[in-house]
Protein backbone atom coordinates (compact mmCIF):
# COMPACT_ATOMS: atom_id res chain seq x y z
CA UNK A 1 0.00 0.00 0.00
CA UNK A 2 1.48 3.22 -0.79
CA UNK A 3 -0.37 6.80 -1.25
CA UNK A 4 -0.32 9.25 -4.27
CA UNK A 5 -1.17 12.67 -4.90
CA UNK A 6 -1.25 14.99 -7.83
CA UNK A 7 -2.19 18.59 -8.40
CA UNK A 8 -3.26 21.30 -11.11
CA UNK A 9 -3.52 24.21 -9.39
CA UNK A 10 -1.63 28.03 -10.26
CA UNK A 11 -1.16 28.04 -6.15
CA UNK A 12 0.36 24.92 -5.97
CA UNK A 13 4.05 24.73 -4.44
CA UNK A 14 6.09 22.02 -2.85
CA UNK A 15 5.03 22.96 0.73
CA UNK A 16 1.21 21.95 -0.49
CA UNK A 17 2.56 18.35 -1.81
CA UNK A 18 4.66 17.97 1.44
CA UNK A 19 1.73 18.54 3.70
CA UNK A 20 -0.30 16.11 1.92
CA UNK A 21 1.84 13.46 1.75
CA UNK A 22 2.23 14.11 5.50
CA UNK A 23 -1.06 12.94 5.85
CA UNK A 24 -0.46 9.95 3.99
CA UNK A 25 2.13 8.54 5.83
CA UNK A 26 0.68 5.74 7.48
CA UNK A 27 -0.17 4.14 3.69
CA UNK A 28 3.80 4.87 3.01
CA UNK A 29 6.10 5.31 5.80
CA UNK A 30 9.61 4.34 3.80
CA UNK A 31 10.29 7.38 1.84
CA UNK A 32 8.30 10.31 0.19
CA UNK A 33 9.03 11.83 -3.21
CA UNK A 34 7.63 14.85 -5.24
CA UNK A 35 7.74 15.96 -8.55
CA UNK A 36 6.63 19.67 -9.94
CA UNK A 37 6.73 21.19 -13.49
CA UNK A 38 6.18 25.42 -12.01
CA UNK A 39 5.67 25.93 -15.68
CA UNK A 40 2.49 23.55 -15.55
CA UNK A 41 1.71 24.13 -11.99
CA UNK A 42 1.95 20.37 -11.78
CA UNK A 43 2.92 18.39 -9.17
CA UNK A 44 3.11 14.59 -8.04
CA UNK A 45 3.47 13.14 -4.47
CA UNK A 46 4.21 10.06 -3.40
CA UNK A 47 4.17 8.01 -0.14
CA UNK A 48 6.19 4.97 -0.37
CA UNK A 49 5.68 1.79 1.09
CA UNK A 50 8.93 -0.75 0.20
CA UNK A 51 7.79 -4.09 -1.25
CA UNK A 52 9.66 -4.61 -4.76
CA UNK A 53 12.82 -3.30 -5.39
CA UNK A 54 14.21 -1.88 -2.37
CA UNK A 55 17.22 -0.23 -3.42
CA UNK A 56 15.70 1.81 -6.77
CA UNK A 57 12.00 1.86 -6.89
CA UNK A 58 11.63 4.89 -5.58
CA UNK A 59 9.05 6.97 -6.76
CA UNK A 60 8.52 9.34 -9.02
CA UNK A 61 9.41 7.33 -11.78
CA UNK A 62 10.96 8.87 -15.00
CA UNK A 63 11.19 7.97 -18.62
CA UNK A 64 14.96 8.12 -19.66
CA UNK A 65 14.04 11.47 -21.66
CA UNK A 66 12.38 12.81 -18.79
CA UNK A 67 9.25 13.49 -20.45
CA UNK A 68 6.73 11.26 -18.57
CA UNK A 69 6.36 11.22 -14.33
CA UNK A 70 4.44 8.44 -12.93
CA UNK A 71 3.44 7.64 -9.50
CA UNK A 72 1.47 4.74 -8.55
CA UNK A 73 0.16 2.82 -5.56
CA UNK A 74 -0.63 -1.51 -6.45
CA UNK A 75 0.80 -4.08 -8.23
CA UNK A 76 1.16 -4.96 -11.85
CA UNK A 77 0.91 -8.52 -12.78
CA UNK A 78 2.88 -10.05 -15.03
CA UNK A 79 5.38 -7.74 -15.23
CA UNK A 80 8.11 -9.90 -15.30
CA UNK A 81 7.45 -11.15 -18.79
CA UNK A 82 6.05 -8.14 -20.28
CA UNK A 83 9.12 -6.54 -19.28
CA UNK A 84 11.04 -8.56 -20.88
CA UNK A 85 9.45 -8.59 -24.22
CA UNK A 86 10.22 -4.87 -24.04
CA UNK A 87 13.43 -5.20 -23.52
CA UNK A 88 14.32 -7.66 -26.43
CA UNK A 89 12.58 -4.69 -28.38
CA UNK A 90 15.36 -2.29 -26.96
CA UNK A 91 13.50 -0.75 -24.14
CA UNK A 92 15.42 0.30 -20.67
CA UNK A 93 14.49 -0.27 -17.44
CA UNK A 94 16.12 1.77 -14.76
CA UNK A 95 14.24 0.06 -11.89
CA UNK A 96 12.97 -3.34 -11.03
CA UNK A 97 10.17 -1.72 -10.03
CA UNK A 98 6.98 -3.59 -11.48
CA UNK A 99 5.25 -0.01 -11.64
CA UNK A 100 8.42 1.17 -14.37
CA UNK A 101 6.20 -0.82 -16.65
CA UNK A 102 3.04 1.57 -17.41
CA UNK A 103 5.80 3.74 -18.56
CA UNK A 104 7.22 2.04 -20.97
CA UNK A 105 3.61 0.53 -21.77
CA UNK A 106 2.70 3.96 -22.80
CA UNK A 107 5.35 4.79 -24.60
CA UNK A 108 4.84 1.91 -26.76
CA UNK A 109 1.07 1.92 -27.60
CA UNK A 110 0.13 5.47 -26.54
CA UNK A 111 -3.63 5.49 -24.63
CA UNK A 112 -3.89 2.10 -25.89
CA UNK A 113 -1.43 1.29 -23.09
CA UNK A 114 -4.47 0.54 -21.05
CA UNK A 115 -5.23 -2.95 -22.77
CA UNK A 116 -1.68 -4.58 -21.63
CA UNK A 117 -2.37 -3.28 -17.59
CA UNK A 118 -3.35 -6.21 -15.40
CA UNK A 119 -2.84 -5.64 -11.68
CA UNK A 120 -4.46 -4.04 -9.17
CA UNK A 121 -3.54 0.18 -9.35
CA UNK A 122 -4.04 3.68 -9.12
CA UNK A 123 -1.63 5.81 -10.49
CA UNK A 124 -0.78 9.09 -12.03
CA UNK A 125 1.19 9.62 -15.18
CA UNK A 126 2.35 12.99 -16.74
CA UNK A 127 3.13 13.53 -19.91
CA UNK A 128 5.01 16.62 -20.10
CA UNK A 129 5.34 17.03 -24.05
CA UNK A 130 1.87 16.82 -24.53
CA UNK A 131 0.94 18.83 -21.10
CA UNK A 132 -1.31 15.51 -20.32
CA UNK A 133 -2.07 14.45 -17.01
CA UNK A 134 -3.69 10.63 -16.88
CA UNK A 135 -5.40 9.45 -13.55
CA UNK A 136 -6.46 5.34 -13.78
CA UNK A 137 -7.61 3.11 -11.57
CA UNK A 138 -7.65 -1.34 -11.89
CA UNK A 139 -10.84 -2.60 -12.93
CA UNK A 140 -12.42 -3.74 -10.13
CA UNK A 141 -11.52 -0.43 -8.07
CA UNK A 142 -9.24 -2.17 -6.05
CA UNK A 143 -6.97 0.22 -4.83
CA UNK A 144 -8.67 4.20 -4.51
CA UNK A 145 -8.55 7.05 -6.59
CA UNK A 146 -10.16 9.86 -5.22
CA UNK A 147 -10.76 13.62 -7.49
CA UNK A 148 -12.15 16.88 -6.51
CA UNK A 149 -11.86 20.26 -8.12
CA UNK A 150 -10.15 23.28 -6.26
CA UNK A 151 -11.15 26.24 -5.49
CA UNK A 152 -9.27 27.81 -8.29
CA UNK A 153 -10.77 25.76 -10.48
CA UNK A 154 -7.66 23.23 -10.80
CA UNK A 155 -8.06 19.43 -9.93
CA UNK A 156 -6.07 17.62 -7.17
CA UNK A 157 -6.15 13.84 -7.14
CA UNK A 158 -5.44 11.86 -4.13
CA UNK A 159 -5.31 8.03 -2.82
CA UNK A 160 -7.76 9.26 0.48
CA UNK A 161 -9.61 12.22 0.54
CA UNK A 162 -7.53 13.74 3.40
CA UNK A 163 -4.60 13.80 0.65
CA UNK A 164 -6.83 16.66 -1.22
CA UNK A 165 -7.72 18.29 1.52
CA UNK A 166 -4.23 18.37 2.80
CA UNK A 167 -2.81 20.72 0.32
CA UNK A 168 -5.13 23.43 1.75
CA UNK A 169 -6.22 23.72 -2.25
CA UNK A 170 -9.93 21.70 -1.90
CA UNK A 171 -12.59 23.37 -0.13
CA UNK A 172 -13.84 21.17 2.83
CA UNK A 173 -17.77 21.06 3.08
CA UNK A 174 -19.92 18.56 4.15
CA UNK A 175 -22.11 16.84 0.87
CA UNK A 176 -25.72 17.22 2.71
CA UNK A 177 -27.87 15.90 1.11
CA UNK A 178 -25.73 13.39 -0.12
CA UNK A 179 -25.55 13.69 -4.19
CA UNK A 180 -25.98 10.64 -5.88
CA UNK A 181 -22.23 8.97 -6.50
CA UNK A 182 -20.50 11.16 -4.01
CA UNK A 183 -18.72 10.99 -0.87
CA UNK A 184 -19.48 12.58 2.59
CA UNK A 185 -17.48 15.54 1.05
CA UNK A 186 -19.16 18.22 -1.41
CA UNK A 187 -17.19 17.76 -4.53
CA UNK A 188 -15.05 15.10 -3.88
CA UNK A 189 -15.54 11.98 -5.73
CA UNK A 190 -14.37 8.36 -6.53
CA UNK A 191 -12.77 7.78 -10.02
CA UNK A 192 -14.25 5.21 -11.32
CA UNK A 193 -13.26 1.33 -11.40
CA UNK A 194 -11.94 0.41 -14.73
CA UNK A 195 -11.65 4.78 -15.63
CA UNK A 196 -8.51 6.89 -16.71
CA UNK A 197 -9.16 10.86 -16.49
CA UNK A 198 -7.44 12.08 -19.17
CA UNK A 199 -6.52 15.92 -18.52
CA UNK A 200 -5.24 18.27 -20.48
CA UNK A 201 -3.33 20.86 -18.31
CA UNK A 202 -2.91 23.54 -20.20
CA UNK A 203 -6.98 24.24 -20.80
CA UNK A 204 -7.86 22.20 -17.31
CA UNK A 205 -9.86 19.74 -19.84
CA UNK A 206 -10.84 16.30 -19.13
CA UNK A 207 -12.15 13.57 -20.74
Amino acid sequence: MCGIVGVVDPSLDSSRLEASLRLLRHRGPDDRGMFLDPDRQLGLGHARLSIIDLETGAQPLYSHDGRLALVCNGEIYDFERQRGELEKEGSRFATNSDAELIIHLYLKHGELFYEHLRGEFAFLLYDRSLGRLIAARDRFGIKPLYVARTKAGGWAFSSEIKGLFGTGLVEREINMPREEGGTLFRGVEHVPPATAVVLDVVNGTPR
